[in-house]
Protein backbone atom coordinates (compact mmCIF):
# COMPACT_ATOMS: atom_id res chain seq x y z
CA UNK A 1 0.00 0.00 0.00
CA UNK A 2 1.23 2.97 -1.06
CA UNK A 3 0.71 6.48 1.63
CA UNK A 4 0.06 8.91 -0.45
CA UNK A 5 -0.96 12.43 1.35
CA UNK A 6 -3.84 14.60 -0.05
CA UNK A 7 -5.07 18.06 0.37
CA UNK A 8 -8.53 17.78 1.66
CA UNK A 9 -8.73 22.02 1.22
CA UNK A 10 -8.08 23.75 -2.30
CA UNK A 11 -7.84 21.74 -5.61
CA UNK A 12 -10.78 19.34 -5.76
CA UNK A 13 -9.49 17.90 -9.33
CA UNK A 14 -12.10 16.72 -11.75
CA UNK A 15 -14.65 18.04 -9.18
CA UNK A 16 -13.20 22.07 -9.66
CA UNK A 17 -15.37 21.82 -12.81
CA UNK A 18 -18.76 19.77 -12.57
CA UNK A 19 -20.52 19.72 -15.55
CA UNK A 20 -23.21 22.54 -15.21
CA UNK A 21 -26.49 21.25 -13.93
CA UNK A 22 -25.42 18.89 -12.01
CA UNK A 23 -23.70 18.76 -8.42
CA UNK A 24 -20.50 16.91 -7.05
CA UNK A 25 -22.69 14.40 -5.97
CA UNK A 26 -24.60 13.70 -8.98
CA UNK A 27 -21.70 14.15 -11.36
CA UNK A 28 -19.72 11.54 -9.03
CA UNK A 29 -22.93 9.13 -9.41
CA UNK A 30 -22.58 9.72 -13.32
CA UNK A 31 -18.98 9.18 -13.49
CA UNK A 32 -19.47 5.93 -11.45
CA UNK A 33 -22.17 4.70 -13.83
CA UNK A 34 -19.81 5.47 -16.71
CA UNK A 35 -17.25 3.15 -15.17
CA UNK A 36 -19.11 0.59 -14.64
CA UNK A 37 -21.09 0.58 -18.44
CA UNK A 38 -17.65 1.02 -19.86
CA UNK A 39 -14.43 -0.31 -18.12
CA UNK A 40 -13.02 -3.52 -19.93
CA UNK A 41 -13.33 -2.45 -23.25
CA UNK A 42 -10.07 -2.46 -24.28
CA UNK A 43 -8.61 -5.36 -22.73
CA UNK A 44 -9.52 -8.05 -24.93
CA UNK A 45 -7.41 -6.47 -27.52
CA UNK A 46 -4.67 -5.55 -25.28
CA UNK A 47 -4.22 -9.00 -24.12
CA UNK A 48 -4.31 -10.34 -27.88
CA UNK A 49 -1.57 -8.24 -28.37
CA UNK A 50 0.48 -9.14 -25.79
CA UNK A 51 0.04 -12.76 -26.60
CA UNK A 52 0.54 -12.45 -30.36
CA UNK A 53 4.79 -12.54 -29.17
CA UNK A 54 4.69 -12.80 -25.55
CA UNK A 55 8.23 -12.84 -25.08
CA UNK A 56 9.12 -9.86 -27.53
CA UNK A 57 6.43 -7.99 -25.42
CA UNK A 58 7.32 -9.42 -22.19
CA UNK A 59 11.23 -8.22 -23.04
CA UNK A 60 10.26 -4.95 -24.14
CA UNK A 61 7.67 -4.20 -21.06
CA UNK A 62 10.63 -5.10 -18.61
CA UNK A 63 13.41 -2.87 -20.07
CA UNK A 64 10.89 -0.02 -20.18
CA UNK A 65 10.19 -0.52 -17.06
CA UNK A 66 13.66 -0.83 -15.27
CA UNK A 67 14.72 2.35 -17.51
CA UNK A 68 11.77 4.38 -16.17
CA UNK A 69 12.32 3.12 -12.74
CA UNK A 70 16.36 3.92 -12.76
CA UNK A 71 15.43 7.56 -13.47
CA UNK A 72 12.81 8.05 -10.87
CA UNK A 73 15.19 6.54 -7.89
CA UNK A 74 18.69 7.13 -7.03
CA UNK A 75 21.33 4.10 -6.69
CA UNK A 76 20.56 4.65 -2.74
CA UNK A 77 17.18 4.48 -2.53
CA UNK A 78 15.58 3.09 0.30
CA UNK A 79 13.46 -0.90 -0.94
CA UNK A 80 10.12 0.42 -0.64
CA UNK A 81 10.35 3.63 -2.81
CA UNK A 82 12.52 1.29 -5.37
CA UNK A 83 9.35 -0.90 -5.21
CA UNK A 84 6.90 1.82 -5.30
CA UNK A 85 9.12 3.33 -8.46
CA UNK A 86 8.67 0.21 -10.10
CA UNK A 87 5.08 0.07 -9.93
CA UNK A 88 4.49 2.88 -11.43
CA UNK A 89 7.36 2.68 -13.75
CA UNK A 90 5.49 -0.66 -14.85
CA UNK A 91 2.14 1.50 -15.11
CA UNK A 92 4.35 4.03 -17.77
CA UNK A 93 5.94 1.08 -19.41
CA UNK A 94 2.75 -0.58 -20.25
CA UNK A 95 0.96 2.59 -21.00
CA UNK A 96 4.22 3.14 -23.70
CA UNK A 97 3.85 0.03 -24.94
CA UNK A 98 0.51 0.43 -26.30
CA UNK A 99 0.90 3.44 -28.09
CA UNK A 100 3.24 1.09 -30.13
CA UNK A 101 -0.16 -2.09 -30.33
CA UNK A 102 -3.63 -1.91 -32.04
CA UNK A 103 -5.42 0.19 -28.99
CA UNK A 104 -4.33 3.30 -30.10
CA UNK A 105 -3.15 3.24 -33.44
CA UNK A 106 -6.48 1.88 -34.28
Amino acid sequence: MIDVPAEPDGAQGIFERVPEGMTGGQFADALKLAAAQHHGHALRTWLQFLAGDIEARRTALRAKRDAIAATLTGPNAAGQVRRVAARFALIAAAGELATTGPILTG
